[in-house]
């Protein structure tokens, strides 16, 4: 039965998401080929495999990336169902929290021509609280979510401690709160900038040392050229930037930030989240987007 769920959750989430490219390049070869680019990411497909809350995790963040996308108009309703699909990717994945500052970034760049720039930074800052709160809260209540005790035994790969000398940290190793987390970057700036670089190489350049050749031969002819492509699209359309680039880079920093701030995990299973993103920015080099996606400050 939850092999049947899932299925049937993979293959629509894959739908939609060829669905979406369609629309958005207007190229049904080019959606297809980025869709099954997806497909083939093995290293993505093992957690539609063995591991079920991630399987729906992955596919419910592209049925709402692409329900949030292809919005036109936020009236009440789709405020509505926006709220429910990010209630749903937290019940699923406590990293589905990381979904809600992007969304929030999209939305107040979205509807710059209905509101005016007070009222959007109004409504951004409250909910940036609120996801605060929810943050420290989260933190607060222990059990797996404990992001002070990597940083103070130097965690790069999460549960793996490279620090000598831990009782040389400067916090309290109790406050696992965001003033716990800012405080020990205060006192201890230079361990973590020297972390968050080691953090940064293991989030984007996906190689391990316990991988073999092979795996991490894959991990390169596979990514490297996706990265490269996303950078050669973001300058083809540097001036007029399309909104569903605002909404990946904030994603993808979100994710970031967290691995900075925490570590990173065993078998890269944080950035295999932002995969089918990272190829719709990659794709979308080959063509031009032809959703109403004009990129506005005002």
């Amino acid at each position: 039965f939850i092999i049947a769920i899932n299925f049937l959750s993979n293959i629509t989430a894959l739908l939609i998401f060829y669905n979406f490219l369609y629309k958005l390049y207007s190229a049904s070869v080019t959606a297809f080929i980025a869709a099954v680019i997806l497909v083939l990411c093995f290293l993505y497909q093992n957690y539609n495999t063995y591991l079920y809350t991630e399987s729906l995790f992955f596919s419910i963040s592209i049925i709402f990336t692409c329900y949030l996308l292809s919005v036109k108009k936020f009236t009440g309703r789709e405020i509505i169902i926006i709220s429910f699909f990010l209630l749903l990717l937290c019940c699923t994945r406590p990293t589905g929290i990381i979904f809600l500052p992007a969304t929030v970034v999209y939305v107040f760049f979205a509807m710059a021509n209905r509101y005016s720039l007070a009222w959007r930074l109004t409504i951004s800052t409250t909910t940036f609280v609120l996801f605060l709160l929810l943050l420290n809260y989260a933190m607060g209540t222990g059990g797996g979510i404990d992001i002070v005790r990597p940083l103070r035994e130097q965690h790069v790969i999460c549960d793996i401690p490279t620090a000598t000398h831990i009782g040389d940290v400067k916090t309290n190793p109790a406050d696992n709160s965001i003033v716990g987390l800012f405080t020990y970057i205060f006192y201890d700036w230079q361990q973590f900038l020297r972390l968050a670089w080691l953090k940064t190489k293991a989030f984007f350049c996906l190689r391990r040392s316990y991988y073999s050749t092979g795996h991490n031969l894959f991990v390169s002819l596979y990514f490297y050229p996706l990265y490269f492509l996303s950078i050669a699209a973001i300058i083809k359309f540097i001036k007029n930037i399309p909104l569903n680039f605002i909404y990946f880079a904030t994603l993808i920093i979100s994710f970031w930030l967290i691995v900075i701030f925490s570590c990173d995990e065993w078998h890269s299973r944080f950035f295999f989240t932002l995969t089918p993103f990272i190829i719709t920015m990659a794709f979308s080099f080959f063509n031009q987007i032809k959703m109403d996606q004009a990129k506005k400050f005002y």
